[in-house]
């Protein structure tokens, strides 16, 4: 990483939020540890005090460094294997990838249901696609999402943050 505090380029700053994310919880931690003294109670206040100062700072830090990749996100264009877009568009495209395939996989628990039945009678229950097909949509759309995840990482240490 270039610098810790001034990223360069969009994978330089992600990499730099899990790091501020890791510092505010163990701030936390911190102060919550240190909350309380049956000591020195001018002591616990002023250590109270300096905790939060520290995690208030280390949070707008954070803010400040999330406005700037989403800036970047929205302005910068990118050209994927889904055709040109932005990069939050490439973002919300494998949340929509993501979200069909958990749907797709939940389907996969309505074979099981038709092979019981509550009577002697035997039921015929109709698929909207046969267990074959379905594990086909299931590889397609996980083979898109893979390729377009792998393509956005790529970006992420080609774009430069805004």
């Amino acid at each position: 990483m270039s610098t810790e505090t001034n990223p360069q380029n969009l994978g330089e700053a992600l990499t730099l939020i899990r790091i501020k994310k890791s510092e505010i919880a163990r701030a936390y931690e911190l102060r919550s540890q240190e909350f309380s003294d049956s000591e020195n109670e001018i002591e616990v206040k002023k250590k109270f005090q300096s905790n939060s100062e520290a995690i208030n700072l280390k949070l707008e830090e954070l803010r400040k460094l999330k406005t700037r990749i989403e800036k970047t996100n929205h302005e910068t264009i990118i050209d994927t294997p889904d055709g040109k877009m932005t990069v939050s568009e490439a973002i919300l495209l494998i949340g929509n990838y993501r979200s069909l395939l958990s749907d797709l996989q939940e389907l996969r628990s309505k074979y099981k249901v038709s092979d019981y039945s509550l009577s002697d009678k035997k039921v015929k229950y109709y698929f909207g696609l046969n267990p074959q097909e379905l594990e086909k949509e299931i590889a397609v759309l996980e083979m898109k999402k893979a390729r377009l995840d792998s393509f956005l990482q790529v970006w992420n240490w080609k774009t430069q943050l805004k």
